[in-house]
């Protein structure tokens, strides 16, 4: 955190999406949600489109997954 603090706007947001939601706590929440989809074996998986572990995790199992936007819309189509 010390990091977005030194940096400004979107640069600031970039930072803490890249490293916190999309690295850090994706890689935490991994391996449980590995463990999950062994041991449930789900026909589908969804999810928080902003949420990456179940993403990874239901490509790596083979098991289709759907995004479910909970946020602006506009935000969306910025990322594309």
């Amino acid at each position: 955190m010390k990091r977005v603090v030194e940096l400004k706007g979107e640069e600031a947001i970039a930072f803490a999406f890249r490293e916190g939601i999309a690295g850090a706590a994706a890689r935490a929440a991994l391996p449980k949600l590995q463990r999950t989809i062994q041991e449930f074996r789900p026909d589908l998986i969804v999810r928080e489109s902003a949420e990456f572990a179940s993403l990874v995790a239901a490509e790596a199992a083979g098991v289709p997954q759907a995004g479910v936007a909970v946020y602006c819309s506009e935000y969306a189509l910025a990322l594309a």
